[in-house]
């Protein structure tokens, strides 16, 4: 056994080579305290992966094709988690921007209402709305904000052009 291998030993409650039924009690313990016990779990049922995003929005990353109330809780816990959604509903969308602006980079073609909550959440996140609504976001920041974010964003945005044109 390698030092790696040791230190996993020691420090985990769950055994690696271990395959958890995913409609045990072991694997729905195993997720309250950690999330990331999913990648041991066969099967998850629905409730052992909806207590793992609840404690972790990252640990959708080991659902194969997850239910909208699980892809809710994961986002509300961690609005990035929406990077591990395919083609995730508007109500997901705007549930993930609340908890993070910066998830917004995260969805192709986002509605305005979407943009809106993500720049009211974090206004860098303008950097990630679409040239033809950068105008209506900026309009609806505050006005000691509008300024000082459209400032901020244009130089953002100038010096990604460069980095794409070096």
């Amino acid at each position: 056994m390698n030092k790696l291998e040791e230190l996993y030993d020691k420090y985990c409650t769950l055994d690696s080579k271990k395959n958890i039924d995913g409609n045990s009690k072991e694997a729905l313990e195993a997720v309250k305290q950690s999330g990331h016990a999913l990648a041991y779990i066969s099967n998850p049922s629905e409730q052992v992966c909806l207590e793992a995003v609840r404690q972790n929005g990252l640990a959708l990353a080991y659902i194969s094709n997850p239910s909208e109330q699980v892809c809710l809780e994961a986002v509300k816990q961690d609005g990035l988690a929406l990077a591990y959604i395919n083609n995730p509903s508007e109500q997901v969308c705007l549930e993930a921007v609340k908890q993070s602006g910066h998830a917004l980079q995260y969805i192709n073609n986002p509605s305005e209402q979407v943009c809106l909550e993500a720049v009211k959440q974090r206004e860098g996140a303008l950097q990630y709305t679409p040239s033809h609504m950068f105008d209506s976001m900026i309009s609806s920041l505050p006005d000691s904000l509008k300024l000082l974010s459209s400032s901020k964003v244009i130089r953002e945005l100038a010096e990604k052009s460069l980095k794409k044109k070096i």
